[in-house]
């Protein structure tokens, strides 16, 4: 199932990841992760994006979206990403790529993902929204991760939309509701910063926190 970018329709080469999930049928067996990563890492197979991201998941996972939630391989390869590959673990933030595959992503080749990813928990969903707000804010401008700060502050507009209208939407489509939403291009200027690989400036970020104010805590 293809979730992300370019499941939104807002893929951009130099800029997107490809978000991949996998589901695995209860009992089958799965190969060695190092075959996994002999078969898909970007040197074998090169990735066209600034990177793959990859989650699999049993099947009785995704009908039953148990806390915490557990996948059976995680991978990430790529020009940009670092390659690395873990089995059988847990990830609560998932739920938030689960919801938006399940919102509009797609399937290349079986049943839709609406189909087979059940309907998650509301009160769920909005807690790692908002943890991926802070998370997002706390590390801004940190060189090696989000060095413009364009990151945080499309994180924090996406969010803001998620927890006003239920949507799970791409980040060019939540710069355009922040821009409405809030009479602000902040967010639009972090959609070019980070097409142009420009820096915003700081007072960017604080002016993004202040509109969203209520929508999380950063403490």
């Amino acid at each position: 199932m293809v979730s992300g970018s370019l499941a939104f329709g807002a893929f951009e080469p130099r800029s997107s990841d490809i978000d991949i999930i996998a589901m695995i049928p209860d009992g089958k067996r799965l190969p060695e992760p190092n075959l996994w990563l002999k078969l898909l890492s970007h040197h074998t197979l090169p990735c066209p994006a600034i990177g793959l991201e990859l989650l699999a998941y049993r099947q009785s996972t995704l009908r039953q979206l148990p806390r915490p939630l557990p996948y059976v391989m995680a991978m990430d390869t790529g020009s940009v990403f670092p390659e690395r590959i873990r089995a059988n673990g847990r990830y609560n933030a998932g739920i938030l790529d689960l919801e938006a595959c399940r919102q509009v992503g797609f399937s290349v080749s079986g049943a839709p993902p609406r189909s087979l990813i059940n309907e998650p928990d509301q009160e769920w969903l909005s807690h790692e929204v908002k943890r991926e707000m802070r998370w997002a804010y706390r590390n801004a401008f940190r060189p090696g991760h989000d060095p413009s700060g364009a990151y945080a502050v499309l994180t924090l507009a996406r969010g803001a939309c998620y927890l006003s209208t239920n949507r799970m939407v791409s980040k060019s489509e939540a710069a355009r509701w922040f821009s409405d939403e809030f009479g602000s291009d902040v967010a639009v200027q972090a959609l070019v910063a980070r097409s142009r690989r420009t820096t915003l400036p700081t007072s960017a970020l604080a002016d993004c926190r202040k509109l969203v104010g209520g929508c999380f805590r950063t403490r």
